[in-house]
């Protein structure tokens, strides 16, 4: 079978991390990129779900803070509450 050639570019890390866990699993980076790309191919898509980063500490502080009911600017016991106040 013939093969192209494809050049990528990673961070040092990222593919320090590859090529330990590619090897640790028994198979050359090349393969494990190309089982990736036939899964993109048969999906039409990312074979995984992509989602954005964990919320840095400050934002994760506020969402820690709004599901205990602190350090919120207002509080409304209803919709209708909050829509009135916010029509003021």
């Amino acid at each position: 079978m013939s093969s192209a050639t494809m050049s990528v570019r990673l961070e040092p890390e990222v593919k320090k991390s590859l090529e330990q866990l590619c090897s640790e699993m028994g198979m050359p980076v090349s393969t494990a990129l190309n089982v990736c790309a036939k899964a993109m191919i048969r999906s039409w898509g990312f074979p995984f779900a992509v989602k954005g980063d964990i919320p840095n500490e400050e934002t994760a502080q506020s969402m820690r803070d709004t599901l205990e009911g602190k350090n919120l600017s207002r509080t409304f016991d209803s919709v209708d509450e909050m829509w009135e106040d916010l029509n003021a």
